[in-house]
């Protein structure tokens, strides 16, 4: 999963109750970010991976170099949590040769998809009705590969 700074300020607290709930799961995760701040949810099988900022003018060089350490132990599916890391996941997923996922959770995204060939993703999740219809109405993103997941924890109460 690459986690941008920006991805940590808005979704943290998602973050955290992420890697608790993958504490007894048989399921391996990496955090990837250039951001500290992820370091404390590095628990159980969630491991953390800091890297220096990918930017001009040693872009390729340190993305080179991040792909590489990943390469040893290839992820099943890249994830980005924002547009802040799409780049970083397109290049990792097309490095790596793996699923693509990406979280759209702003205008923002939307508008950086706009930008990008998404083509090669293999699946996005918007967190809202209207981001779900930015993405299949104006960006022609096809219906099947969008995913509604709403934030929040859904709730029943019992009544006897």
């Amino acid at each position: 999963m690459c986690i941008a700074p920006e991805a940590i300020d808005r979704f943290g607290k998602v973050l955290r109750h992420l890697v608790v709930g993958l504490v007894d799961q048989a399921i391996g995760l990496r955090l990837l970010s250039s951001d500290a701040r992820v370091e404390p949810l590095r628990l159980g099988p969630v491991q953390t991976l800091i890297h220096q900022s990918i930017a001009w003018p040693l872009k390729r060089r340190r993305l080179a170099q991040l792909l590489d350490v990943l390469a040893h132990q290839p992820p099943k599916i890249v994830h980005a949590m924002t547009h802040e890391s799409y780049f970083l996941a397109l290049e990792a997923a097309r490095s790596l040769e793996t699923d693509l996922v990406l979280h759209v959770s702003s205008i923002a995204d939307c508008h950086a998809l706009a930008q990008v060939d998404w083509g090669s993703v293999g699946s996005f999740v918007a967190m809202s009705e209207r981001l779900r219809a930015m993405l299949t109405d104006q960006l022609k993103i096809p219906a099947d590969r969008v995913s509604l997941v709403l934030p929040g924890v859904a709730a029943s109460q019992n009544v006897s």
